[in-house]
C-alpha cells in the first residue's frame, strides 16, 4: 500500500517536488485511515491540534461555527499544518467525510522527520 500512496502523492501538487527518499520516510511515519460508514471530525475549531492529515481519496469538509467554508477534494491536500507551524489553536473544524481515505501523523513524528531531513519538510509547508 505504501508504494501506491507514494505514487499517488508524487502526482499531487503538494508533494511532487519532494525527493523519493523524503517522501517514503514521510509516508512510512503516517497511519492510514479509511472511513467507511460515518463522517469523523479530525480537527476541532478553536482547540489545540497535534496531527497533520493528508487527503488520499474522498473529501475534507472545512467548517467555522458549523458553517461550511470549503470542501477539499484534491489528493495530497493537507490540513493541520498551520497548527504545526504556528503552535496556535485551530481556526476551523475539519470533517473527513464518509468514504474518505487519509494519512495521519502526529506532530511529534513530524518533528522527528523534520530534524532528520534538515527542515525540508517545514520549508515545504511554508512555500
Amino acid at each position: 500500500m505504501s508504494k501506491n500512496i507514494t505514487d499517488i502523492l508524487q502526482k499531487s501538487e503538494n508533494f511532487c517536488l519532494l525527493d523519493r527518499t523524503l517522501l517514503d520516510d514521510f509516508i512510512n511515519a503516517f497511519q492510514l485511515k479509511v472511513l467507511h460508514h460515518r463522517d469523523l471530525k479530525i480537527i476541532e475549531e478553536k482547540q489545540s491540534n497535534s496531527n497533520l492529515f493528508v487527503l488520499i481519496e474522498g473529501s475534507f469538509r472545512i467548517e467555522i461555527e458549523k458553517n461550511l467554508i470549503s470542501l477539499i477534494e484534491q489528493i495530497g491536500e493537507t490540513v493541520g499544518e498551520i497548527s504545526w507551524l504556528t503552535g496556535r489553536l485551530t481556526t476551523a473544524s475539519v470533517i473527513a467525510e464518509r468514504g474518505t481515505t487519509f494519512l495521519e501523523i502526529s506532530f511529534d513524528q513530524l518533528n522527528q522527520l523534520n530534524a532528520k531531513h534538515h527542515d525540508k519538510i517545514r520549508q515545504h509547508f511554508l512555500n
